[in-house]
């Protein structure tokens, strides 16, 4: 006996060959369905999606459904209620969610967590927002995430950080090494190979943006932002020795470089000495935007730095790829990059020591010579190299190039030795005029003014006057 040529679909014979006798067209009377979705293939046609419906759509058609399913689901949607929830993703994110309400107000989909959301509104709590909408867990101090749902992220970033620091060419998307460099926001280098990088822009340009004022609620929940404090210096291995008062009168006070101030903000903590923790004689309040350019730079060379870009203007780029004697070698750190890329270090090289850039800084240059460097190798000796420059001075005598320690120049001043200062500086570098004049004035008022920035302004009044000789 012939038997149908149907396959069983669950039970303990799922996959074997129906038993049962077949009716006229090769399936028993239980298995029409899969006859059905067999001779549809055979015609170049679908089955309608309605379950029990057993229409054949043209495999072209744009429609899921056949006319009289379309035609019962519109009268059904005319009589019942349709779900308000907002769609949260995918094609139709931000348009109403367009199927039947099975409970109230909301769908079977939407049901269970917007009314959640609605009662945790009206009772004046957050309901964890994980991105994944299945976090039911109430938030703390209005934080978007629960602390459940902050620690599985704070234990990916660890691991994530401790494989960068193994390979540091890892792309952060797929995990692959990098072969070459992508340039992302103002032409920064990002952690993400091309294909990635494309990727992420699409996904964040469709996402939308939540707007808070982290600002106005640190300065209104000043005890959780402390704390904030306190969590962050222990996963840096930081010691914090600040109590809640000295570390109020911090953030509500000017900012100790540009001394910016807001009533209705709080600024952050700037540490002096970067290797050492949140001591009270290691602390100084800073804006945001001071404390994002110090960075772990030493306080004389973020203050030497600044006087730089103040009397310097060093607006220059090198372009193109190619350092050029017009454009001067006093060029940013990716720039450097570029040309250690392109095989132009030499020309670079020479281009530094035609500008008197110290000797120290040149040797660590020249150690790019190197073609088999790493990029994070690179940035490395270029970092050390631009911090070395920034904290000492060149000077020239008989073509012989000498660096004089910042550290031995300013100890003159503050031991009271201007005459010793001028004798040092001018055995090297001979007679500048106006030179002794200026540095006795300033030992004048030395215990009275801003220490750094007036000795900063002096030497580097000096060089420009040494150039243009």
């Amino acid at each position: 006996m012939e038997t149908c040529n149907a396959l069983m679909e669950q039970g303990e014979k799922k996959g074997q060959r129906c038993w049962r006798p077949i009716s006229e067209n090769g399936f028993c009377g239980k298995h029409q369905k899969q006859a059905l979705l067999t001779i549809a293939k055979n015609d170049n046609k679908k089955k309608c999606s309605t379950h029990r419906c057993l229409s054949l759509l043209d495999e072209g058609s744009v429609e899921i459904y056949c006319a009289a399913c379309i035609e019962k689901k519109e009268e059904k949607k005319k009589k019942a209620t349709i779900c308000i929830a907002i769609i949260q993703q995918h094609d139709n994110k931000g348009k109403q969610c367009d199927k039947i309400a099975s409970s109230g107000k909301y769908c079977g989909k939407h049901s269970e967590r917007n009314i959640l959301l609605e009662r945790a509104a009206e009772e004046g709590i957050r309901i964890c927002d994980d991105g994944k909408r299945s976090c039911k867990n109430e938030t703390k101090d209005e934080k978007l995430k629960c602390e459940e749902c902050l620690e599985k992220i704070r234990s990916a970033d660890q691991k994530e950080y401790q494989m960068r620091q193994l390979t540091p060419d890892m792309c952060l998307g797929c995990g692959k090494i990098m072969i070459e460099i992508t340039e992302g926001f103002r032409n920064d280098i990002v952690k993400r190979c091309k294909e990635c990088y494309v990727k992420l822009r699409e996904t964040e340009e469709k996402r939308e943006r939540a707007e808070r004022d982290y600002n106005k609620e640190k300065k209104a929940n000043i005890i959780t932002h402390f704390d904030e404090y306190i969590r962050s210096a222990t996963r840096k291995n930081l010691f914090f020795d600040l109590n809640l008062e000295q570390f109020n009168t911090l953030v509500n006070s000017h900012c100790h470089y540009c001394d910016e101030y807001d009533e209705l903000k709080v600024i952050g903590i700037d540490r002096i000495d970067s290797e050492r923790g949140y001591i009270i004689n290691n602390v100084v309040p800073s804006c945001s935007t001071c404390n994002f350019m110090k960075s772990d730079l030493e306080r004389d060379d973020f203050l030497n730095h600044i006087c730089k870009i103040y009397l310097h203007s060093f607006t220059n780029e090198i372009k193109d790829g190619s350092a050029t004697e017009e454009k001067g070698s006093y060029i940013r750190p990716r720039k450097i990059l570029e040309l250690y890329k392109n095989k132009k270090i030499v020309e670079y090289i020479q281009l530094c020591k035609k500008d008197q850039r110290s000797i120290l800084f040149i040797e660590k240059m020249e150690k790019l010579l190197n073609p088999s460097l790493r990029e994070s190798d690179c940035l490395s000796i270029i970092k050390t190299a631009l911090r070395s420059d920034a904290n000492s001075i060149v000077l020239t005598n008989k073509n012989e190039r000498q660096r004089i320690p910042r550290k031995e120049l300013f100890e003159y001043l503050e031991n009271n030795k201007p005459n010793e200062f001028i004798k040092v500086y001018e055995s090297v570098h001979g007679i500048v005029e106006g030179f002794d004049k200026d540095v006795k004035e300033l030992a004048v008022c030395w215990n009275k003014c801003e220490k750094d920035i007036e000795f900063n302004k002096l030497l580097i009044k000096y060089q420009n006057k040494r150039k243009n000789q």
